[in-house]
């Protein structure tokens, strides 16, 4: 998550064990939100679907709630995955 934090379309990463939550924003200064009808969130959780990965989204936050079962190959997999689409979908 420290990789992902540092984007420049991310806000905000909040966590909490396994869970955490991921703001997307058009200016990461200004923390200036994407506008709702742009449905960045969905977007990028459509492009991860697509992947094999689900995550939820909450307007422009992503939820991940990875299973208890996940391995640390999945889980960097996921992560190398989702900083990809960051980067080429925004």
């Amino acid at each position: 998550l420290n990789e992902i934090s540092k984007l420049d379309q991310v806000g905000d990463v909040r966590q909490i064990g396994l869970m955490a939550g991921i703001e997307l924003v058009m200016d990461k200064k200004t923390r200036k939100p994407f506008p709702a009808e742009m449905k960045m969130g969905s977007r990028i959780c459509m492009d991860m679907r697509k992947k094999g990965f689900f995550l939820r989204p909450l307007g422009n936050t992503i939820v991940i709630i990875p299973p208890l079962s996940i391995t640390k190959s999945e889980i960097f997999k996921f992560f190398q995955t989702l900083k990809i689409r960051l980067l080429s979908r925004i």
